[in-house]
């Protein structure tokens, strides 16, 4: 091969190594994207879990919190006790801002205004990198519709509030039509099926319009749920939840929106309750519930106009609303005769105010004192008073302090644009709980020294050589003094 040959050759093979670099490049560069996106997209991934775990913590961290704030309230009311009697400090109202030393450090500026200290100079305050936001809602503010597997007197006080919800006439519309599976829900019908639903027996329990203590019971139970296209069986026990209702006959999403849970980013706007005890806190609950469980103890066959005409219905509960919010947050009735005086004709108010005079006429509370005494009666502000309301019925469905509580809280995380929220929702009950810093060694010793005094043979003490007083061999499982969580939802 001559030497011309070799040349064309040559040139013939330039830019084959080029090609090849190109080539591997290409390919090197298609390797590293990948593993650059499987790297990205685990690295987030464990970022995300990060995020997730600090913001269940700090939502963990809000409850905790609020439990404590929940247990420290009738310390915080005892140098008020003279004046507020047996009604509470709504403190859980203001849990953001009182829990605010414990949030981000936002919340820690603005808790520093409020108290008007410095809070530059605190230290192991706050969460750092998280936050969280809390409400806590009055559950015995709501109608509770568990009371009703408590037994036929329960069946009845909540047949009567649900009718009183339910009963006004602009609520019609929502039981004239045909539901999905073409059957009518009358008012009675509804309430039947929410009663026949959470109580023990099976027979039918018919809500009547009465206000008298018995619920009238019928037949057995309709056999309505094994007729559905997709059948089940009536529960016969307490609701776990409030999304239980939705299986319930007649609670249709409409009645879901008027009667249940009209707003759902306000949980403070439900007027319905799984969770609350036996009564209704006069104080805090929502003037709708609160004027359903009055119209509940109306003697049967009484026209009321608060009850039945829907203009003077609405203006009662703008009334309510009205001196709520005038009141800023102070509890107005000191007991439950004082609330019912409030509707009854001016000699029954009257008696009333004199027996809250002592507390208004305390000296240097000045425009507190009269605030406290009491809102005006019915009757002064031009709507017809309520006569003949059954005041048994009344002091056994109302009360002025609240016992069981939802939390809901929720820990947020941001890491650049990304932001990551977790949500509990807890309800605690303070029935019977005692003070805060009591624990079980103190209420075992309490309960020990309390065996003692009445005569009953004392415990064993306990072995070695240690002195003092003997301890009970097992320790209390009660009430916790933060209260005893009874429902717990992570979302």
């Amino acid at each position: 091969m001559n030497e011309r040959q070799r040349y064309n050759r040559r040139k013939k093979e330039r830019g084959v190594a080029l090609v090849m670099v190109l080539s591997a490049l290409t390919v090197l560069a298609v390797m590293l994207t990948e593993f650059q996106q499987e790297t990205s997209a685990e690295l987030g991934s464990v970022m995300s879990e990060r995020d997730a775990v600090q913001a269940e913590y700090a939502a963990r961290s809000a409850i905790a919190l609020s439990r404590l704030l929940l247990a420290a309230e009738p310390t915080v009311r005892k140098p008020l006790s003279f004046l507020l009697q047996n009604a509470q400090i709504p403190i859980w109202e203001h849990a953001d801002l009182i829990l605010g030393a414990f949030n981000n450090e936002k919340s820690v500026r603005d808790f520093g205004s409020l108290i008007g200290g410095n809070m530059e100079r605190t230290k192991a305050l706050g969460i750092p990198g998280a936050s969280f936001d809390v409400t806590i809602v009055d559950e015995d503010s709501k109608i509770n519709l568990n009371a009703a597997a408590r037994g036929a007197g329960y069946k009845a006080q909540v047949s009567q509030q649900v009718l009183g919800l339910i009963g006004p006439p602009q609520y019609d519309r929502l039981f004239e039509g045909r539901d999905a599976e073409g059957n009518y829900n009358e008012r009675p019908t509804v309430c039947s099926a929410i009663i026949d639903w959470t109580d023990t027996d099976t027979t039918n329990d018919s809500c009547l319009s009465t206000s008298q203590a018995q619920s009238t019971e019928g037949g057995a139970e309709d056999s309505f749920y094994q007729m559905l296209k997709r059948p089940y069986e009536r529960k016969n026990a307490a609701l776990d939840s409030l999304e239980e209702l939705h299986r319930v006959r007649g609670v249709s999403d409409d009645f879901w929106a008027t009667f249940v849970d009209p707003d759902p980013d306000d949980a403070k706007s439900r007027i319905v309750t799984v969770w609350g005890s036996d009564k209704l806190n006069v104080n805090t609950s929502n003037a709708v519930a609160t004027l359903a469980a009055v119209c509940a103890a109306v003697p049967v066959g009484q026209t009321t106009p608060v009850c039945s005409d829907m203009v003077t219905r609405s203006k009662a509960i703008s009334l309510m609303e009205m001196f709520r919010q005038l009141s800023a947050g102070i509890p107005v009735f000191h007991s439950v005769s004082q609330f019912t005086a409030m509707l009854k004709p001016s000699a029954s108010a009257s008696a009333a105010g004199s027996a809250a005079a002592p507390a208004a006429s305390a000296p240097g509370l000045g425009g507190m004192a009269s605030l406290m005494s009491g809102p005006p009666s019915l009757e002064m502000m031009g709507i017809p008073p309520i006569v003949g309301l059954v005041d048994a019925l009344l002091q056994k469905t109302l009360g002025v302090q609240s016992q069981v509580f939802s939390i809901y809280a929720t820990g947020i995380v941001k890491n650049g644009r990304r932001e990551t929220r977790s949500r509990i929702h807890t309800v605690v009950d303070l029935r019977g709980a005692p003070p805060p810093g009591t624990n079980a060694i103190t209420m075992a010793m309490a309960a020990g020294f309390g065996s003692a005094s009445s005569g009953a043979t004392p415990p064993p003490a306990p072995t070695g050589s240690g002195s003092g007083s003997p301890l009970p061999t097992s320790l209390p499982t009660g009430p916790q003094s933060d209260g005893n969580v009874i429902y717990y939802r992570f979302n």
